[in-house]
């Protein structure tokens, strides 16, 4: 493993031991003398951390979510986590150990599998450390009644009132959860009803999940088809809302829709979308005071941008970004599925297709802050996982938390290599160096 240590003059490679305040300590928190100042050195990208002890979930992971605390909230299919029993989900201390007063509190869970489709988003934990899970099959949790979304206490019980209030909850699916900076809960997902009131695929909660009555009034008819995703524009606290509709409230829009945040449409920014994207949007994130928007679209506004694209805080296309080479002969309809940004402005996502001079299929691939390949990331990274899904950033170093459906992390690039490491669908992933 070679660690970094970042200088103004590059990234020179330090000892496997170095001294802080005159102990030596070891690799993976390590610490080196930089200009006078002890600083932390950070794991080098896309090395896997084998600091940690893995064996994971016995079956996949639907979604996962990175606590303030580095602990690690994880829900799928599975029924045992490392050999302990659980009740498909389960909370992991930062070591990956099992966090057992979580478990004891959570008890029965989910007694059959909460969702049918793996999706990065049906997790989201409130300031106040609840945790909100959603899903498209689970009707029980922990003997009680629940339309598809339920709400914890920080240590894992019920939140009882959060039940009583969302009621028979959602009729069909919900994709996802993003609780807002107001504590404001909005879900989505493919779903035309809530708690008995008609409402199509987009609804909020206040944050005792009660219905938010303005908000879900203005939204009227709201979405033609699904919602995948749903983040704050920059600098706002008004809505970009993305997915698989091609018009919303009755106004045609393709694929993505701003709405203020009392739920009525945001005339500047779905003007200058125009007519936005070609095909299924799967997401976004903040990057700046822009959005960083992907999926399976091969086309923002008539220009060519396959897969990923940048607009302004106002929906503004940004032409000046490099696009990624997809190597299409290989795969012709590649997509990206999840993406994070790291607090350096660069950005990690998982694939499923292949980029020009990366066996990516599947896997994962980074970009640095002007959108060009970072080569350093993709050479130690390799091929990487068979097949993942779900894809988080614990901010608080940067490494990555990866989760889904997969057997190995193959940090050196050799398939079948006698350094493969055995995992069940999850690694935890060094990030850049730095301090």
């Amino acid at each position: 493993m070679t660690v970094y240590a970042k200088t103004p003059t590059g990234y020179p490679s330090v000892a496997p031991y170095a001294k802080s305040g005159g102990v030596w300590v070891q690799a993976k928190e390590l610490y080196t003398k930089i200009n006078g100042t002890w600083k932390q050195i950070y794991l080098s990208g896309g090395l896997l951390d084998t600091s940690v002890t893995y064996v994971g979930p016995n079956s996949s992971l639907a979604s996962l979510a990175v606590q303030s605390d580095e602990k690690i909230i994880l829900y799928g299919s599975f029924t045992a986590y490392n050999g302990v029993s659980c009740p498909r989900i389960i909370r992991i201390n930062k070591d990956l150990s099992i966090d057992t007063d979580f478990l004891t509190n959570v008890g029965t869970g989910f007694l059959l599998s909460p969702y049918s489709s793996v999706l990065p988003h049906r997790i989201a934990v409130q300031s106040d450390g609840k945790i909100i899970l959603v899903g498209d099959d689970f009707t029980n949790f922990n003997g009680s009644a629940v339309g598809r979304i339920v709400r914890l206490n920080a240590n894992g019980t019920r939140d009882t009132t959060f039940i009583t209030n969302t009621g028979t909850g959602a009729n069909l699916g919900i994709n996802g959860v993003f609780v807002d900076s107001n504590d404001k809960i909005l879900i989505y997902g493919d779903f035309t009803s809530f708690n008995g009131v008609s409402k199509n695929r987009l609804y909020r909660l206040n944050s005792d999940g009660t219905a938010d009555t303005t908000f879900n009034t203005n939204i009227g008819t709201s979405s033609t088809g699904t919602v995948r995703s749903v983040i704050h524009i920059p600098g706002t606290t008004d809505y970009f809302v993305v997915g698989n509709f091609t018009s919303f409230n009755g106004t045609t829009i393709n694929r993505a829709v701003a709405l203020k945040n009392d739920g009525t449409l945001y005339t500047t920014f779905n003007t200058n979308l125009g007519t936005a994207f070609s095909g299924q949007v799967f997401g976004a994130i903040a990057d700046g005071n822009n959005i960083v928007a992907y999926g399976s679209f091969t086309t923002f506004k008539g220009n060519a941008s396959r897969c990923i694209v940048r607009i302004s805080n106002l929906g503004v296309y940004d032409a000046t970004l490099p696009a990624i080479s997809w190597n299409l002969a290989q795969n012709s309809a590649p997509q990206i599925d999840s993406m994070s940004r790291h607090s350096n402005g660069k950005i990690s996502a998982l694939t499923s297709g292949y980029i020009t001079g990366y066996a990516s299929n599947s896997s994962i691939f980074r970009l640095n802050s002007d959108f060009t390949l970072d080569t350093k990331f993709m050479s130690n990274a390799g091929a990487t996982p068979l097949t993942i899904y779900s894809l988080s950033i614990n901010l608080n170093n940067d490494k990555l938390v990866l989760g889904g459906i997969f057997e190995s992390y193959l940090n050196n690039g050799v398939y079948g290599g006698a350094s493969d490491i055995l995992l069940q669908n999850l690694a935890i992933v060094g990030g850049d160096p730095g301090y």
